[in-house]
């Protein structure tokens, strides 16, 4: 991850390609970022029922997960 998002407090990630693995890269980085508070990955290719506990993996380390 780039040091300048270690501030970000709101990720907006919407209307992508995205899929799972974009899941279990932001819980395998969240160290680096340590401000986060909200992702938004709305209109992306990841279902809640689909990847669950990834999804469930991210909200644990005190997210706020839209999807």
């Amino acid at each position: 991850m780039i040091p300048a998002l270690s501030g970000v407090i709101t990720l907006n990630i919407s209307q992508n390609y995205l899929t799972e693995q974009s899941l279990i890269h932001l819980a395998n980085n969240r160290q680096h970022l340590p401000s986060i508070k909200n992702i938004i990955l709305s209109q992306n290719k990841i279902i809640d029922r689909k990847h669950k506990e990834h999804i469930e993996r991210l909200k644990n380390m005190d997210l706020n997960l839209s999807i």
